[in-house]
């Protein structure tokens, strides 16, 4: 696909680094794509565990209800764990920036 859209580039280093733009581009639109999904299966998945969870107090001895709430409990974790990690590593790169900027601040000026 990209080997007919820039065969008329002579320059290699030029040619690589439109496709390079091309492939960035892609990873940026479906990285955004998937940012926008996580809130909907998210509450799908909330909604999910309630209803088996009401089912497994039922049919408390119904072992594929329980096995399917132990999954789905699994898949929500493993969303909750992506936000937090995302929240935890902004807040330390936070704390980082402020350290710096007080270390320059108390640094005398040259001039």
């Amino acid at each position: 696909m990209f080997k007919e859209k820039y065969n008329k580039t002579q320059d290699l280093g030029v040619k690589r680094d439109l496709v390079k733009m091309e492939i960035r581009g892609f990873t940026i639109k479906y990285s955004k794509q998937k940012v926008k999904k996580f809130p909907d299966e998210e509450i799908l998945l909330h909604k999910k565990v309630n209803d088996l969870q009401a089912r497994a107090e039922n049919n408390p001895h119904n072992r594929n209800i329980l096995i399917e709430l132990q999954c789905t409990r699994s898949h929500l974790k493993k969303i909750m764990l992506t936000k937090t990690k995302g929240a935890s590593e902004m807040a330390q790169r936070r704390r980082t920036q402020h350290k710096l900027f007080l270390q320059l601040r108390n640094t005398p000026s040259p001039y």
